[in-house]
Parts: C-alpha cells; sequence; structure tokens
C-alpha cells in the first residue's frame, strides 16, 4: 500500500511529459491556408466565450456550495472544530475588517 503512494505522483509526471511531448509536436506542424487559419481563430475565440461563461456558473455554484457547507457544518455538533470557528461571528467581523480596512472592536461578536 506505500508503494501506491508514489505510484501517483509519478504517473502525474509521466501524464505532464507525454502532455509536453504531444503539445512541441502540434506547435511544429503547419497551421494551414489563410482561410484554415480564419477559422481557427474564430474556433479559439467560441472557445473562450464558452470557457468565461462555464466559469461564471461554476464559480457562483461553488461559493453557493461552500456556504451551504460552512453553515450546515458549524450547525452539526460532530462536524470538525475548524468550521464552527471559521463560521463564528467574532472571526467573520475579523475578517470583514481586515479585507474593508476599517478598524472595528475585535472583542464585539
Amino acid at each position: 500500500m506505500d508503494k501506491l503512494m508514489y505510484l501517483v505522483p509519478a504517473m502525474g509526471v509521466i501524464g505532464l511529459l507525454y502532455t509536453l511531448i504531444k503539445y512541441r509536436w502540434v506547435s511544429k506542424q503547419d497551421a494551414g491556408t489563410d482561410r484554415m487559419k480564419e477559422i481557427s481563430t474564430y474556433i479559439a475565440d467560441g472557445a473562450m466565450a464558452f470557457l468565461k461563461a462555464e466559469w461564471k456558473i461554476l464559480s457562483y455554484f461553488a461559493v453557493i456550495v461552500a456556504l451551504l457547507l460552512g453553515f450546515m457544518g458549524s450547525r452539526n455538533d460532530s462536524s470538525h472544530w475548524s468550521i464552527a470557528i471559521a463560521w463564528s461571528p467574532r472571526v467573520r467581523l475579523r475578517s470583514g475588517n481586515t479585507t474593508s480596512g476599517k478598524r472595528k472592536s475585535w472583542a464585539a461578536p
């Protein structure tokens, strides 16, 4: 079982090396005619627009899930202690003061 712990990072490194080799091979290939280059520009622009929209939706989802998990974890007696501390009013006040640059009472709940 201890050997499997080393196998996972090793396979990750092998995958990265394979990807680097394929990237270099594809980069050396001819881009094609002017029309093909124009079409590839349209495809790349469309793909980036899709990825931007996808990340926007995914970020909303991740924030909502994180808030729900943190709230539910802080209300459960058997949850980890770090969740309850992170959701305490005092910690929220401190983090809000730190990020907003305001100086309020640190002792206030």
